[in-house]
């Protein structure tokens, strides 16, 4: 009986001690882990040596679902996720491309693209050339 009594005593300090280290080991161990994950800051991932960084990957969510919205469609939450999946495919996509091109040496001018998008090229296809972009 005199060690459950003791025990009862001092069992509340034991807890407050051992929480008490418990949180100071938790925000040390975040403090010091966070800085050896974190190479820039903002970086989600690298595709060929390319950083995919967060600003750009939300730019390109939010053009995707402002898209979405213009043709009038309702974006639900399951279409919020399909459209996160599919920004960060198309971000991969473009940066492996990017890659092949400058390899190949191709290039697409100002002037090219001037005289193919907004002059009407000849080959145009008609959903480019229905929509309304600005002149």
């Amino acid at each position: 009986m005199g060690i459950i009594g003791q025990i009862r005593e001092r069992g509340g300090s034991i807890a407050v001690g051992l929480i008490g280290v418990s949180m100071v080991m938790f925000l040390l161990m975040d403090a010091l882990g966070s800085k050896g994950s974190q190479s820039t800051g903002n970086g989600l991932g690298t595709v060929n040596g390319y950083e995919i960084t967060a600003p750009e990957y939300e730019q390109t969510v939010q053009e995707m679902l402002d898209n979405y919205q213009r043709n009038g469609m309702d974006v639900s939450d399951e279409m919020r996720s399909q459209v996160s999946e599919q920004a960060w495919n198309q971000i991969v996509e473009e940066k492996i491309q990017k890659e092949q091109f400058e390899k190949l040496g191709i290039e697409v001018t100002d002037a090219e693209m001037e005289r193919l998008l907004i002059t009407g090229g000849e080959n145009l296809h008609p959903s480019v050339k229905s929509a309304n972009f600005p002149r």
